[in-house]
């Protein structure tokens, strides 16, 4: 099974957080998605989310945002946040 949580939270999540300030810092949008478990039977596929786009012009990114939160329109203003995401596999 591929499981990746605890690679993500002590490698990866302390660099995330350097790069949101940064990017928060000097106002660069960005999106992020990290896909760390996926489903097997019953499980749920696990991800967690970036995406700094409040205020952004960008129809690239309001487009990726749509697309990872499974084609919901998201209305303005768009958001800043880090969410961790899990969704039943739906085979």
């Amino acid at each position: 099974m591929y499981d990746k949580e605890q690679v993500y939270d002590e490698k990866i999540s302390p660099l995330m957080t350097q790069i949101i300030q940064i990017c928060k810092d000097n106002d660069i949008k960005m999106v992020a998605d990290f896909y760390l478990r996926e489903p097997m039977k019953d499980e749920t596929e696990f991800h967690c989310t970036t995406a700094l786009t409040v205020d952004c012009s960008s129809e690239r990114l309001k487009d990726l945002v749509r697309v990872i939160y499974g084609g919901y329109i998201v209305q303005k203003p768009y958001f800043a946040a880090m969410t961790i995401t899990s969704k039943r596999n739906q085979l």
